[in-house]
């Protein structure tokens, strides 16, 4: 990545990103960064050529509770990029860093899981 020292820049470049064709599905994580996706992940998807045909799961990080709080503005914008690229987005969800963290790390798995059929 060009720009790391500032990763909420708009001046990120991503240098070889992984090449996303080989997999039928994907999941995109994120924190929320000033309530709203974080520049460096909103690049990267923005670079991604397609994602066509792909099932695709998306989950944001965040420390306030709400979920009005960037979360939910976060995950709309991750939608909105990969349904532009074709991706069928199969589950969304907001994880707040609050409270019995590993059973929402655990419950996401799950949730997850089942969309792909792990």
């Amino acid at each position: 990545m060009v720009g790391g020292n500032k990763p909420q820049s708009e001046d990120i470049q991503i240098e070889n990103p992984p090449d996303v064709t080989v997999y039928d599905g994907l999941i995109f994580g994120s924190p929320v960064h000033a309530f709203s996706l974080a520049p460096a992940m909103k690049i990267y998807l923005e670079q991604i050529p397609s994602l066509h045909d792909k099932k695709v799961a998306l989950y944001v990080t965040k420390a306030l509770p709400l979920k009005f709080t960037g979360g939910t503005r976060a995950i709309g914008q991750m939608e909105k990029i990969c349904q532009s690229k074709g991706g069928n987005i199969m589950g969304t969800d907001i994880v707040v860093w609050r409270g019995d963290i590993d059973k929402k790390i655990n419950e996401l798995t799950q949730k997850f899981s089942l969309i792909f059929e792990l």
